[in-house]
């Protein structure tokens, strides 16, 4: 084998073998945020974040586990959550709401 190809082919495997441990294989997992979520009833995914009602509350959520909390509603009594279409949909006590996302 030449020399040049040799290197090209070792540094392929370097490579391999130094990502190897950093990729994912199903069933890993890893901490996301900082965030309590113990109290968390429901949870959604829509448009690219997770909405989460923890302890009454509606918090959308990123991918890096930033959260921030989202209206006023005391959502206590949910006990359906889907998102649709942009928004969130909701059964509290026994009545359905859309709320607004955006």
């Amino acid at each position: 084998m030449k020399t040049r190809t040799r290197a090209i082919v070792t540094s392929i495997v370097l490579a391999l073998l130094v990502a190897a441990p950093a990729m994912a294989k199903p069933g890993d997992y890893a901490k996301v945020g900082d965030g309590d979520w113990r109290n968390t009833t429901l949870m959604a995914g829509l448009d690219g974040a997770l909405w989460l009602i923890d302890d009454g509350t509606l918090y959308r959520v990123d991918k890096t586990g930033k959260y921030t909390e989202v209206g006023d509603g005391d959502w206590r009594n949910t006990t359906l959550m889907a998102g649709l279409d942009g928004a969130l949909w909701l059964i509290d006590d026994g009545t359905l709401y859309k709320v607004n996302t955006k």
